[in-house]
């Protein structure tokens, strides 16, 4: 058994503490914030972690969530189309 918080999603946060990012990733997905953001909103939102700009997909660093056998880190995935994020999401590495 594991007990993995979520929290609303706090910038400061965010920013501040990569290993613990899992706690806001549900807010992220669940209400959507990202979808039909540019590249640009969304790098000054989540940071820069050298995704590219030319490129269509993106992953932000989660960190590891606590529970049996786990052994990946976890991602939160931003796909793109004509410079807007169309698909938001969480999976192991």
């Amino acid at each position: 058994m594991s007990y993995n918080p979520n929290y609303p999603f706090d910038k400061e946060k965010w920013l501040t503490n990569k290993d613990k990012r899992y706690e806001l990733s549900a807010d992220i997905i669940e209400s959507k914030m990202l979808i039909g953001k540019t590249k640009s909103e969304i790098k000054q939102l989540l940071g820069d972690e050298g995704n590219s700009d030319n490129s269509d997909y993106w992953n932000y660093y989660l960190g590891f969530r606590s529970g049996f056998a786990i052994i990946d880190a976890s991602v939160l995935y931003n796909e793109f189309e004509d410079g807007k994020a169309v698909k938001i999401g969480q999976r192991e590495t």
